[in-house]
């Protein structure tokens, strides 16, 4: 059984989100709290590049990609509730190929697909999410506290194929 949860879009007003940030080929950028929010047309991080996260971060953007062993606020000090980011469009959200994201998405309108050999260690709000191919989520029980958005998400189900 699928239960649509009614959730409010994201709202960008105000914010300059017409940029693309696109770390190839084993870039590295920080994103920092004093800087926070960033809004982007599209994030792409690929190709063993490394989107670092100083502080508490909001993002904001029309596309997420994370692939091919890159990493997203990942480190030995991580914490899933340092990085929210909030997708803006119905385009799919992907952490696919190895690639590794710690934090939230929120994406009420946009399926999220974490799939060969991924990890996502923090949230997920979406329309529908998929894991497939020893694609791993690791829930961060903390995260159920953020006031941003404001409102209670709770796991009620899961499906295993």
């Amino acid at each position: 059984m699928t239960q649509a949860l009614g959730q409010p879009a994201v709202s960008t007003v105000g914010l300059p989100c017409s940029q693309k940030l696109e770390l190839k080929n084993g870039d590295t950028f920080t994103l920092i709290q004093t800087s926070s929010p960033y809004c982007y047309a599209e994030v792409l991080v690929e190709n063993s590049s490394t989107l670092e996260v100083s502080g508490n971060v909001m993002l904001y953007t029309g596309k997420l990609v994370v692939k091919n062993s890159a990493l997203v606020n990942y480190s030995e000090t991580s914490n899933p509730a340092q990085l929210i980011v909030q997708v803006t469009s119905t385009h799919h959200v992907l952490v696919d190929n190895s690639a590794t994201f710690v934090g939230a998405i929120y994406a009420p309108h946009a399926e999220v697909d974490i799939k060969n050999s991924a990890i996502l260690y923090g949230a997920i709000v979406a329309e529908e999410v998929d894991a497939d191919n020893s694609a791993r989520i690791h829930y961060d029980e903390a995260l159920a506290d953020q006031s941003t958005p404001p409102y209670t998400v709770t796991l009620r189900s899961w499906r295993v194929p």
